[in-house]
């Protein structure tokens, strides 16, 4: 089982591994299908409950 930060960490990897894709010398650059990846690694409702939970844990605030 995943924990809130494993998932954190999971979504930051993967959205990392989207924009060096993104941005590799070479590639075709689809701003639009890129940005869509995005949204859908980081716009999952299991990470942003694990954020919350980190954020209510360690007395983060939302900027």
């Amino acid at each position: 089982m995943s924990t809130d930060r494993d998932l954190v960490v999971d979504a930051m990897e993967e959205a990392q591994r989207i924009l060096t894709e993104h941005f590799a010398p070479g590639a075709l650059h689809h701003p639009a299908s890129t940005i869509h990846r995005l949204v859908m690694v980081l716009d999952r409702p299991d990470l942003t409950a694990a954020l919350k939970r980190m954020k209510a844990r360690n007395g983060l605030r939302t900027v």
